[in-house]
């Protein structure tokens, strides 16, 4: 099986999975209705549409759109004949990888006891999502289901192979050019962005280089000179505001457009709680606000460098 984001080429076996799953929406003919049609091209534009393909055939086996604006899933089919075969697990463990984890994911689905919909809502359950309670969609009764901030490694980008090919070929698919909502950022750099995301290890912080070209290895040098002195910047400050022994710096190799380098402030006793912390709650409130207070920190340490280097010697 075969996950990407889908193209215009796509667009006729999508709507014939979708006139599958209509009847079972309590939408008779949905592929042929107009506002269906307008929501999947406008969703395949944006680059918010995955599609699962058997490898060795090229069948399109399902699909799924998203938002990453409302950070949530618009729309979800499988094939009839490829249930029960990991094809919606693939695409929604996909989709909310490029979600933003540090924020809750939401999706409207069947209510409890609706013919033919407890599939989808023990999917989503086992993705961590809960029922918040009833609502009307399109003139039918729903639910609405939502995964809390915190509960996944969701890094709102494609990580490698063909979910990058499109976003790495035109930056006007790539959600690191479009991120219309920053989030959490800490600060902008001269050569990076900084951002220490929800859910993660405490402190550990994402730079990511704001020119759409292509992996740090491939970098100009002078580019690569401005980014490495960015993570230098913020290793310093963050070993300072999180009162670390040292920062482990990381750099990205994984395909993407955007260089990116991902730094986590070392303890001296990382050891010991390293249990505590990989089965702490995904809503822990102590650990939300220990990372707020950090993000005031950094910025203030960030600050604090920037008044160093412009300085008269």
């Amino acid at each position: 099986m075969l996950v990407r984001i889908a193209g215009f080429e796509h667009m006729q076996p999508l709507l014939d999975v979708a006139a599958q799953v209509g009847p079972l929406f309590g939408v008779p003919e949905l592929e042929r209705t107009r506002d269906f049609r307008e929501f999947l091209e406008r969703k395949i534009g944006q680059g918010e549409a995955l599609v699962a393909l058997d490898r060795r055939s090229g069948r399109t086996l399902g699909f799924l759109c998203f938002s990453r604006r409302h950070n949530r899933i618009s729309f979800l089919a499988v094939d009839g004949g490829c249930r029960r075969r990991g094809v919606g697990s693939r695409l929604l463990g996909c989709a909310l990888s490029l979600l933003d984890a540090g924020r809750p994911c939401g999706v409207t689905t069947f209510c409890q006891g609706h013919p033919g919909g407890e599939p989808a809502r023990a999917l989503y359950r086992a993705f961590g999502f809960r029922e918040l309670g009833p609502l009307e969609h399109l003139g039918l009764p729903r639910a609405y289901m939502e995964r809390p901030a915190g509960a996944g490694p969701g890094t709102g980008l494609p990580q490698r192979g063909p979910l990058a090919e499109r976003c790495n070929q035109d930056p006007a698919y790539c959600p690191a050019c479009r991120r219309a909502e920053p989030g959490e950022r800490v600060a902008e750099l001269a050569e990076a962005y900084l951002d220490c995301p929800a859910g993660g290890p405490f402190g550990r912080c994402i730079l990511t280089a704001k020119e759409h070209q292509g992996p740090f290895y491939a970098m100009e040098r002078e580019a690569y000179r401005r980014f490495m002195e960015d993570a230098a910047r913020a290793a310093r400050a963050l070993q300072r505001a999180a009162g670390a022994v040292s920062v482990k710096l990381e750099l990205g190799a994984d395909g993407l457009a955007h260089p990116r380098a991902c730094l986590t402030p070392l303890f001296v006793d990382d050891a010991a709680v390293t249990r505590e912390a990989a089965g702490r709650a995904a809503d822990d409130q102590e650990a939300e606000a220990e990372r707020l207070w950090l993000l005031q920190r950094l910025r203030e340490a960030l600050e604090e460098e920037r008044r160093r280097e412009t300085a008269p010697v």
